[in-house]
């Protein structure tokens, strides 16, 4: 009987405060979620090898800014990526056009690009706290961190 008392007690605790220890996204999924953005914001050019948390604070129970500093590989060269979206037969035209200027901006912006190739870039990312778990919402200009 008494471990039925304590059971009864100690597992509705256990629940509620399970929920308490997502309190903040994790390094691995801040890494997850802005390698998805970046690749596609970038058409799978460039991919997250390595994310390093600089500072970070929470204004509210519901909003993480990080500021981050991220090292992302070329996959390949821009070269390689416009020509195979250029001899692509399975996309449409429209969607061809789109990929091929976003590409072209992108060599313009760096025209040296080679697969293997290594960036690091410092931003400050907001994340959102949802029913779902936490949300990257976007890089943001706060000085603050």
């Amino acid at each position: 009987m008494k471990n039925k008392l304590i059971a009864i007690v100690w597992l509705p605790l256990a629940l509620l405060l399970g929920g308490c220890f997502n309190a903040t996204p994790s390094e691995q999924l801040m890494q997850q979620k802005i390698d998805a953005r970046i690749q596609q914001e970038t058409q799978g050019l460039f991919k997250v090898v390595a994310l390093k948390k600089l500072n970070a604070y929470q204004p509210d129970d519901n909003t993480y800014l990080a500021k981050l500093k991220l090292t992302l590989e070329a996959t390949q060269s821009i070269d390689d990526m416009i020509e195979a979206v250029k001899n692509d037969p399975t996309l449409p035209p429209l969607q061809k056009m789109q990929s091929g200027l976003t590409l072209t901006a992108m060599k313009l912006a760096m025209p040296n690009v080679k697969a293997g190739d290594r960036v690091e870039s410092t931003k400050v990312y907001r994340f959102i706290k949802t029913e779902n778990g936490w949300r990257l919402d976007k890089a943001v200009e706060d000085t603050s961190l």
